[in-house]
């Protein structure tokens, strides 16, 4: 593990050592000492679901004319995980059946040039 990241686990909390790690604890944990270290003032806990009005009220600004983005939906993160694992599988594939055919290729050679 690079230094960079054993230096940002620490700074989270991370026990480098410790694989069954809670990560919704430490995330929890995480949140919890951002809100107690930045002034409220400061730090907006905002969910998109909410839309524009939080964000835009915390950033000083008016809330723009065209509706807030909906990307990412559950719909179209099932779709991305499909074809990424679709991908994988099909690479998979051709590199087994790549080292199968070199295996077989090299069995045939060796047989006929062992006669």
């Amino acid at each position: 593990m690079s230094s960079v990241i054993k230096l940002l686990n620490s700074r989270m909390g991370v026990d480098t050592n410790n694989l069954n790690i809670d990560l919704v604890t430490m995330y929890d944990d995480w949140n919890t000492r951002v809100q107690s270290t930045v002034p409220r003032d400061k730090l907006l806990v905002y969910n998109v679901k909410e839309g524009w009005g939080p964000l835009c009220e915390f950033l000083e600004i008016s809330v723009p004319d065209t509706p807030f983005p909906r990307v990412n939906n559950q719909d179209q993160f099932q779709q991305r995980t499909r074809r990424r694992i679709r991908g994988e599988i099909l690479r998979l594939v051709w590199q087994v059946g790549g080292a199968a055919v070199a295996l077989a290729a090299g069995v045939y050679l060796a047989y006929h040039f062992m006669e």
